[in-house]
């Protein structure tokens, strides 16, 4: 496949752990569906390079392949993670994995009722069901994850609100056609992205500051602080 490039590296990203672990999870606990205990299956993940190593143990390219391991809790193996590989693959699987991830009661990144369960509780606030929602949709279909249009408006308008409050004036936004978001004060304005974390960046125009879906949700201090700090 072609690579993937996002707005951070992968390797060092705190929100791409955070979704490949939450599909490896979200993976182990859909087994049941093949007649396979949960707790029987453990798994983790790697990037490996996709290019052959160089004699120097370099790696002749930067494109990276994410590998999804697993395997069997009982020592020296009972044959669960064989049977799961052969099926992982078919689309009846995978769909019972996006069910998993689809959470009954649309909680905002994981609860009891999706994907917390007691062995996993060291691991509870890594767990987002969104970012490895949109991994896995990447996985299947190919297609660039995207932020949805009411998302973003929905950012820029708490946003926007957040700001006002902070200054005497009224902040406002407007939606440029070159795809970037533009803040107003008066006579001052910022122009930032708005995307999904998992989207590649395609924006022609360069922003002022790139602001994600998972910055958003884990650092919405720092995000007010450097909007206020360019438009005050």
């Amino acid at each position: 496949e072609p690579p993937f490039r996002t707005f951070t590296d992968l390797q060092d990203s705190t929100w791409f752990a955070d979704a490949c672990g939450t599909l490896v999870e979200a993976i182990r606990l859909s087994v049941p569906s093949l007649g396979i205990g949960a707790n029987e299956i453990h798994g983790g993940w790697r990037l490996v390079p996709r290019a052959p190593f160089a004699p120097h143990g370099m790696a002749t390219g930067d494109v990276m392949d994410l590998e999804l391991f697993f395997h069997d809790t009982l020592p020296g193996g009972a044959g669960f993670a064989i049977q799961m590989a052969q099926a992982s693959g078919s689309w009846n699987f995978l769909d019972a994995v996006e069910a998993r991830l689809d959470c009954p009661v649309g909680c905002e990144s994981s609860c009891a009722r999706c994907l917390r369960v007691p062995d996993n509780q060291p691991v509870h606030d890594q767990l987002d069901r969104f970012l490895a929602l949109n991994l896995l949709a990447y996985a299947r279909t190919k297609a660039t994850p995207t932020l949805e249009p009411a998302a973003e408006l929905q950012i820029a308008n708490f946003l926007s609100e957040e700001l006002s409050r902070r200054t005497p004036s009224t902040i406002t936004f407007t939606k440029l056609a070159n795809g970037l978001t533009q803040f107003t004060n008066g006579s001052k304005s910022h122009d930032v992205s708005i995307q999904t974390v998992l989207a590649e960046n395609r924006i022609a125009s360069k922003p002022d500051e790139n602001i994600t879906d998972y910055d958003f949700k884990t650092n919405l201090a720092t995000i007010i602080k450097n909007l206020y700090k360019n438009l005050r």
